[in-house]
């Protein structure tokens, strides 16, 4: 192995010594007795709480449409990222189709079930309780979020989180990392190609009522070339990424009382597919909070704060791709958030149930760039920023009218604003403001209900009818930031309003083991869709992007007046026996949007195929460990005018794992075994960018 090898792996590492220094010894320092049952003396599970009430108290039927991966599947994929893990559910969306290992971090907003892929996400997702869409842009920084720190992963398509569900549109995705309830230290490696490698600690320490964990993981890869080979140029360079992850948890016992700290860090270096396009950030979070049984029901709350820093920088190549000059250098983009969040759940009696909370946000975000590169300078300045607020309460109630019947009911009321909105374009030579505005938007409320019907015809047999109102309230940057994707150019619009969902979906399900089949017809009716729509194409001044190239285009993000969706969604669960399963989805979706602009009226959602179907099947015995993951992705639209169309692609993934002794595991993981090049993008011009070839990993883990 080549030594540059090495050292590119532990770069981040180097950079960011402090976190691990910082939470080593808060491992170290502050274990206490863990804590266990007095009747049986075996650790007793307390979650760390987060907008993740255990709605099942009464009845049987969770909330929505809502799919589960226990730590057993997680283990039985292999899969080191998190968005590779969730393709497994085909409502699972990114806004580009390449994995978060080559994505540039703004194109990794994610959505859920026909609501259109969009860089910020549709999709709430939390880790561990807490908001982690980025504060500035909305997106998720998947290699935030490696797969093996996770022991649960919950995904909601309709009826959302309770807290900060404007922050999506009706739906969330929830992660869940280990507790330190048992003794734990494992440590991994795996080497692979395009010159990847990956190293993971774990470890958990529980003493009397208390218990400490780390996790720590680095990963380097040489990435691939993101052009199609046919429109490659000398320009074109693999797309490299580098990143640390360092995740720290304390948990104290009292009783039936907990108290919780978390904190983690994370930092990231990435090439992205040229010489003179590359970004890099970190993000430091932490949260603290607890839980209590002792007054009458359950309480629990959750105070949390998050820092990121961002660059990044973009080029405008050249048609033929011999050259590229500098388009933009965004050199620092901060985002800080801090909030709160409580809840209060009661059951009154075996047929009623309580809940209510309350939330607090508060977000700021600054862009500062350098762009329109000219006699081998930039000539202007672009500084934009803005703050926004959030306040929320919500009422739930379960009322369980018979022993086939309930009546699920949910009312949360929003309030929110943006303020101190600004942006300053200016030249560099005479310092004098072209272009800019500053204002504050007024504070608005909302209201989302959502009703449930679920009944249970026998034991087998159950139907549930949902009705959801949502919303999504624009990003910062959506509001303030105008950005290019090579020769294309999006404006920003402070006057963006916010999304909102009405939606009615229908499950029925069938559950005799050793199989469970699901069927969900649905529709969605989303107002005032923020997307980017075409204004104009170059070469020449487009208001309100300015000078747009030669084969590029203007767009804006504005809000479509509407569009619905509709479609259905078929899932087959099947459990064997203990050592086999196997998960078949479908889903299709149509989508049409309804708008005055007859260049798009009628026409679908971009990034939205109509038809994706998902795979999983593991089988698990003493001697070793198989899982086949397969994915197919029909065609999609990259434009809002439906001119330019993606091709469906298969992938397919496998994962074998051979114990060698009861502590020491040898691994493989394949990821795109049919080595198809996919269609990942397309801009106006013509140039098509592609997901990856087919790679192979192999590793060694160890229990101490």
């Amino acid at each position: 192995m080549r030594p540059e090898y090495i050292i590119r792996a532990l770069r981040p590492i180097s950079r960011q010594w402090a976190y691990v220094s910082v939470l080593i010894l808060f491992n170290t320092g502050l274990c206490h007795p863990a804590y266990s049952s007095p009747e049986t003396g075996e650790p007793t599970r307390i979650y760390i709480r987060g907008a993740n009430p255990d709605y099942q108290a009464l009845g049987y039927s969770p909330l929505g449409q809502q799919h589960e991966i226990s730590e057993k599947e997680i283990n039985n994929t292999g899969a080191y990222a998190t968005d590779i893990l969730l393709k497994q559910l085909p409502s699972f969306s990114l806004f580009r189709r390449s994995p978060s290992t080559a994505g540039h971090p703004t194109t990794q907003g994610v959505s859920l079930r026909g609501t259109g892929a969009s860089g910020a996400s549709r999709t709430l997702v939390l880790l561990d309780g807490v908001p982690i869409n980025d504060p500035f842009g909305g997106w998720v920084n998947w290699s935030r979020v490696p797969a093996e720190a996770l022991i649960r992963v919950r995904v909601q398509e309709n009826w959302g989180s309770p807290h900060f569900s404007m922050l999506g549109l009706g739906s969330v995705i929830e992660l869940q990392t280990a507790e330190p309830l048992l003794p734990e230290q494992e440590l991994s490696a795996r080497l692979g190609t395009q010159e990847t490698a990956l190293a993971t600690l774990k470890a958990s320490i529980p003493t009397g009522r208390s218990g400490t964990s780390l996790f720590a993981q680095g990963f380097t890869t040489a990435g691939y070339k993101v052009v199609s080979a046919p429109q490659r140029g000398p320009i074109d360079t693999d797309a490299n990424s580098q990143n640390l992850n360092v995740i720290g948890k304390h948990i104290r016992y009292f009783g039936s009382s907990s108290l919780y700290v978390t904190g983690s860090g994370f930092s990231e270096d990435r090439s992205n597919g040229t010489p003179l396009t590359e970004n890099d950030g970190s993000t430091f979070q932490f949260s603290t909070g607890g839980r209590s049984k002792n007054l009458g029901g359950d309480l629990s709350f959750d105070l949390f704060g998050a820092a990121s820093d961002f660059s990044s920088t973009f080029s405008s190549q050249a048609e033929d791709r011999i050259s590229e000059t500098p388009a933009v250098d965004q050199f620092d983009v901060p985002g800080r958030q801090l909030g709160a969040q409580f809840d209060w759940s009661i059951k009154e009696s075996s047929k009623l149930y309580f809940e209510g909370g309350g939330d607090l946000l508060l977000r700021t975000g600054e862009s500062h760039e350098l762009f329109r590169f000219s006699e081998g300078a930039f000539q202007m300045r672009r500084d934009a920023e803005a703050k926004q607020s959030a306040v929320g309460a919500y009422l739930f109630s379960r009322y369980l009218a018979a022993d086939d019947f309930t009546l699920d009911l949910f009312f949360r009321i929003n309030g929110y604003r943006s303020y101190d909105l600004a942006l300053e374009e200016r030249e560099l030579t005479s310092n004098e403001t072209v272009n800019g505005f500053e204002s504050d938007g007024a504070f608005k409320t909302l209201s989302e209900p959502r009703v449930q019907l679920s009944y249970r015809f026998d034991q087998q047999l159950s139907a549930r009818a949902a009705v959801t109102r949502s919303y999504r309230i624009p990003t910062i940057n959506e509001l303030v930031r105008p950005f290019r994707v090579r020769n294309d150019i999006t404006a920003a619009n402070r006057d963006l309003s916010e999304e909102s969902l009405t939606g009615i979906d229908l499950e029925l399900t069938y559950d005799s083991a050793p199989f469970t089949i699901s069927v969900t017809p649905y529709i969605s009716r989303i107002e005032d869709v923020i997307s980017n729509v075409t204004v104009a194409e170059g070469p020449g001044l487009v208001e309100p992007c300015g000078f747009v190239p030669m084969g590029g285009t203007c767009r804006q993000r504005r809000n479509i007046e509407r569009a619905v969706t509709g479609g259905a969604q078929a899932e087959l669960q099947l459990e064997l026996d203990k050592n086999h399963s196997l998960r078949a989805e479908y889903l299709f979706t149509q989508s049409s949007i309804d708008s005055q602009n007859i260049e798009v009226d009628g026409n679908e959602l971009p990034q939205l195929p109509r038809h994706v179907a998902a795979l999983t099947a593991a089988k698990v015995t003493a001697t070793y460990t198989a899982s086949l993951q397969a994915r197919y992705t029909g065609t999609q639209y990259e434009n809002d005018t439906n001119t330019i169309l993606l091709e469906p692609y298969i992938t397919l993934d496998a994962y074998i794992a051979l114990p060698l002794t009861p502590d020491w595991e040898v691994f493989i993981r394949g990821e795109n075994l049919t080595g198809n090049r996919y269609e990942v993008g397309k801009s106006q011009d013509g140039v098509t960018t592609v997901g990856p070839q087919a790679s192979l990993v192999a590793g060694v883990r160890v229990r101490l």
